[in-house]
This record gives C-alpha cells, sequence and structure tokens, in this order.
C-alpha cells in the first residue's frame, strides 16, 4: 500500500519523520526542517538580522546541511546572517604540499 503525504495529501510519503512519525513527501520534510530550524534560531534568539554569523564546516554531510539550511532562511527570512567570504582550510593537504609536515592553513 502506497502511503500518501499527511501534509499535502497529493504527493507519494517517501519517508517517516523521525521526529513525528508522520509519512511525508520530500518538498513537505524539507518544508518541515526549515521550518523547525527557523523556529528554533528565533525563539532561542540565537543571532540578529543583519548579524554576521561563523560557520565551521567540515564538508561533510551535517555541515553541508547546516550551511545550505543557514543561506536558504537568510534568502526567504533575511533573519539569519549577512552573507560574507569564506575561507577554505585543508588541514588535509598539510603533509602532501610539501611543507615540511608543518600544520599550515591554505587559503
Amino acid at each position: 500500500m502506497v502511503r500518501q503525504c499527511v501534509h499535502c495529501t497529493s504527493q507519494r510519503a517517501v519517508l517517516r519523520r523521525p521526529k513525528t512519525a508522520e509519512p511525508l513527501c520530500r518538498e513537505c520534510f524539507y518544508a518541515a526542517l526549515e521550518q523547525e530550524v527557523h523556529e528554533t534560531i528565533s525563539a532561542a534568539r540565537l543571532f540578529k538580522p543583519g548579524e554576521r554569523v561563523a560557520v565551521a564546516a567540515s564538508g561533510g554531510k551535517d555541515s553541508t546541511v547546516l550551511a545550505h539550511m543557514l543561506t536558504t532562511l537568510n534568502a526567504r527570512h533575511g533573519c539569519v546572517a549577512r552573507q560574507g567570504q569564506g575561507s577554505v582550510v585543508d588541514g588535509g593537504c598539510a603533509h602532501a604540499c610539501g611543507c615540511g609536515g608543518a600544520a599550515v592553513p591554505h587559503f
């Protein structure tokens, strides 16, 4: 039996949300997650509109989702942070780049 999304009722559910056990389609899951993150940031007053926020990201799936979520919330609600420049520090190349094994950040 194919389960329908309990939010939109027009799409097939592709997952059961762990927090609520609701069957949701992809779009409704993303919308619910975005809304929950937005409400958490707002309720906890984690940052003020226009404030710069530094995000340290490893490039793994969790930090990639965090960076995407903050960018999306900023674009939709203008309440997360000003966009600034980013820097990449690749600590993994310190020994392979000929720096003599020193942990030199490369920008």
